[in-house]
C-alpha cells in the first residue's frame, strides 16, 4: 500500500489549488499520519442530550479555516475497512493540522486541473 496525500486550498478570490505527494517523494508524511493516532475522538450518531428547545452551537470557522481529514481506518472489531471523515476549524484536529501540514510545504506538487 502506498500512502498519499492531497491538498485542496481556496484563497479569498474563490481559486482552488490541488496539491499531491505521497510517501515515497515525502518521507514526512508517515510521522504526520502515525501522529493521527494521538487524537482521540469519541464518535456520536446522536449528540448528547441538550435542554428542552435547546439547539447544538453552529460550528464556526473563526479564522476561515476549516480541515477535513479522509482516511481509511481498520479499527473495526471486524477488522474490515471504513472510511472516517472529520471536519473541524478548532481543537485537535485543527492543532494537528497547523501543526504538521507546513512539515509537507516542500513536498506537495500541483495537479493540472484542465
Amino acid at each position: 500500500m502506498l500512502w498519499h496525500a492531497r491538498r485542496k486550498v481556496m484563497d479569498p478570490g474563490g481559486h482552488l489549488t490541488v496539491g499531491l505527494l505521497d510517501e515515497t517523494t515525502c518521507p514526512a508524511l508517515i510521522p504526520m499520519l502515525m501522529a493521527l493516532n494521538d487524537i482521540r475522538i469519541s464518535l456520536s450518531a446522536i449528540a448528547p442530550a441538550l435542554p428542552q428547545g435547546k439547539a447544538p452551537p453552529p460550528v464556526a470557522a473563526t479564522d476561515g479555516t476549516s480541515y477535513t481529514l479522509r482516511i481509511m481506518s481498520a479499527k473495526q472489531s471486524s477488522g474490515s475497512w471504513a472510511r472516517v471523515v472529520v471536519s473541524s476549524s478548532d481543537g485537535p484536529v485543527a492543532d494537528w493540522a497547523e501543526t504538521r501540514l507546513p512539515r509537507l510545504d516542500a513536498c506537495w506538487h500541483p495537479v493540472d486541473q484542465r
